[in-house]
């Protein structure tokens, strides 16, 4: 790992339970741990969905070495969140570094 390369401030953010006003209680994204990570494209492809093309963005974020990042959380990283596909403890060393492979989910507002 090149600490050089983790020039990319992330937050991870898990669905947690929060009670509204009336009591009532819902799962919202909240703020988990935020890190430093190198981002790396790994893939576009274009797909086609309900007659409309686009386009599938795929990166890996590189971060040190965490066991408590799972695949029901996800990313921001300037105001783009990113949906975790894969968490990956490289070579099962429990060190070192962790890769995560994500797919863009949405740009702008990420308060939803």
């Amino acid at each position: 790992m090149k600490i050089g390369k983790m020039r990319h401030y992330i937050t991870f953010q898990r669905k947690e339970n929060v009670e509204n006003e009336i009591g009532s209680v819902n799962k919202e994204w909240k703020d988990y741990k935020s890190t430093w990570a190198e981002k790396i494209r790994l893939r576009n492809n274009t797909v086609e969905s309900l007659g409309k093309e686009g386009i599938e963005e795929t990166y890996r974020f590189k971060v040190r070495y965490r066991e408590d990042i799972t695949e029901d959380m996800r990313i921001v990283y300037k105001n783009v969140v990113y949906g975790i596909a894969h968490v990956n403890n490289i070579d099962e060393l429990d060190m070192y570094e962790t890769h995560i492979d994500v797919k863009v989910l949405k740009e702008g507002n990420y308060d939803e």
